[in-house]
């Protein structure tokens, strides 16, 4: 009996101490039934502002704690991101997105710093940071629908590029 008390103690300090404010007993503010998933709290607010339904799909699961390559953290997955709550950052970056290209790369042994760098070419962004380039018809969807994790609202002058996809 008292080994069950410290464990479960144990267990209430851990989740106390993560920061995590999802109370899994409380229904989330929004489910939809073509999943049965339903998103609340930071999550929902960061859906709603960043492109919801259009650019991050359905909830396919709901928010969990999912031990990643940087520790334990809440996540919920959508039909085509991974949402993760960081309380150490403050808003707007507190939620942060998976990088699934990445993760699914490092899975098959392949690592893309590694691939050869591309070279700036007609039509496309060419991003000095990674060596890469983006092209038609990826540039103009992601110039149309790219997120601003800036935390301010509205369109950006056309100097300053949607930070991510």
């Amino acid at each position: 009996m008292r080994c069950t008390t410290l464990i479960f103690t144990f267990f209430c300090l851990v989740i106390g101490a993560s920061g995590i404010t999802h109370t899994l007993a409380a229904p989330p503010a929004q489910v939809f039934v073509e999943t049965g998933y339903g998103i609340d709290g930071r999550f929902q607010q960061y859906w709603q502002r960043h492109g919801g339904l259009p650019v991050f799909g359905f909830p396919i699961s709901e928010q969990r704690l999912e031990h990643g390559s940087e520790g334990l953290f809440e996540v919920q997955w959508f039909e085509r991101e991974r949402f993760e709550y960081h309380p150490e950052n403050s808003a707007p970056y507190d939620i942060l997105l998976g990088r699934l290209g990445e993760e699914a790369l490092r899975r098959s042994g392949r690592d893309w710093r590694s691939f050869p760098p591309g070279k700036p070419q007609a039509g496309c962004l060419f991003f000095e940071q990674t060596q890469h380039t983006l092209c038609e018809p990826f540039l103009s969807y992601w110039q149309a629908n790219g997120l601003e994790f800036d935390g301010s609202p509205g369109k950006k002058p056309s100097s300053v590029r949607p930070a991510a996809l």
